[in-house]
Order: C-alpha cells, then structure tokens, then sequence
C-alpha cells in the first residue's frame, strides 16, 4: 500500500490542487476530487493537467501528517489553489472559516439532537422537499422556474429597494452593470407588430398597445 501526497496542476492557468491518496498502484491516475478541481477537470479535459507525487509516506498517519503540513490556511487562501479546506482530516467536509478546527460540545450536540428528534415534517412539506429537491437536479426546470418567478409583478416596495440599492453605482469593465451581455428576449406585439425586448413591449404593446385602445 502506498500513502501519496500528490499535487495536481492546471497547465492552462497554472492553478493546483494537493492532496493524500491511499493506493496499491502508484501510476493509478488519480488526480483528486475536490470540487473546484472536478470543475477544473470537465471544464479544461483531464489532458490539460499534470499529477506529481510530492511525497510516499509510511501510514496513513503520517500522511495525513503530511498533508495537514503542506495544505495549511495560508495555500487554502491562495488564489491559485483549488483547495477548499485545511488537510490533514482525512477528506472530511470542511472549508476555512469561523469554525474551522473547532467541535461542538457534547451539550450542543444533544440540544442539536433533541431538536431534530422533536420536528413534525407533514406531508406537505415532504412534497415540498422532494419537488425542490427534483429541480436542482434538472437544469430545464431551474429555467422554467426563473422565467416564471422574473414573470411575476413587482411590488411598488420592491422596485423602490432595487432602485435604492442600485443608486449612485458607477459600472465599469471591472464591475459591469449585471445586465452586461445579456441576450434580451425580443416579441412582437399581435396588435401594431411592433418588435422589442419582453418587458418594453410587456408595459407598452399587447393589452396596452395603442392600436388595441383606439
């Protein structure tokens, strides 16, 4: 049995990722599967990355060692790293942040228990849960969904909190305005034929078009 530590870089942009990897064959082709790198991975194909072997460890315990040494805080933080979290835990889930190497106590862990033991789930919810749960799994119903929310009529509250939060914002290249690029879907109104984006022709054509109202 082999305990690798192994980096696996990105020979496009130069990003990399480290990670321990238990193994009976040490050219197995294992590059890791941290989830910016799988991204990585599919977005540039597995030929446009380089796996070296930067250590061969005695156990599983030095590995981890090892690991936990190399992928500190100051390489998860590292711009061209792909590490999401500090090693040394054996793959258990964990990005930096406030509670990173921290546990809760046992009192906390019975007060969590107990709340989740006393919850009543109706069935409405549990169709709720497996209707939300379905559609993050399918991109054509997240796109009907979002058509049919941006459908919906604003509130006179909610277009004064936009346009409050959108005043007094300069666009540049940098930071462009969201819309930047966008593809604007165009219709053509049945009454005056009139040709332009959805929502121009949503508030001006169709049951308010002049043509209709003479």
């Amino acid at each position: 049995m082999f305990y690798l530590i192994y980096k696996t870089t990105n020979t496009i942009d130069g990003k990399y990722y480290i990670g321990c990897h238990q193994t009976t064959d040490i050219n197995d082709g294992y590059y890791g599967s941290g989830k910016y790198l799988s991204r990585a991975i599919k977005k540039y194909g597995i030929e446009s990355f380089h796996r070296e072997i930067l250590h061969i460890c005695d156990t599983k315990e030095d590995m981890f060692t090892k690991e936990r040494e190399i992928v500190n805080e100051v390489l998860v933080r590292d711009e061209k790293s792909y590490n999401l979290k500090i090693g040394g835990s054996g793959g258990n889930a964990g990005i930096v942040g406030a509670f990173t190497g921290r546990k809760h106590s046992e009192a906390t862990k019975d007060k969590i228990r107990k709340k989740a033991s006393n919850q009543i789930i109706t069935e409405e919810t549990r169709i709720k849960l497996s209707k939300n749960n379905w559609a993050k799994r399918n991109p054509e119903a997240q796109r009907q969904h979002a058509i049919a929310i941006s459908s919906k009529p604003k509130s006179a509250e909610h277009r004064q909190k936009i346009s409050a939060s959108l005043k007094g914002r300069i666009w540049t290249s940098g930071s462009p305005h969201p819309n930047t690029g966008k593809v604007k879907t165009k219709v053509t109104c049945p009454h005056c034929g009139q040709n332009g984006a959805i929502h121009v022709m949503k508030r001006w054509h169709y049951d308010n078009c002049k043509n209709m109202l003479r």
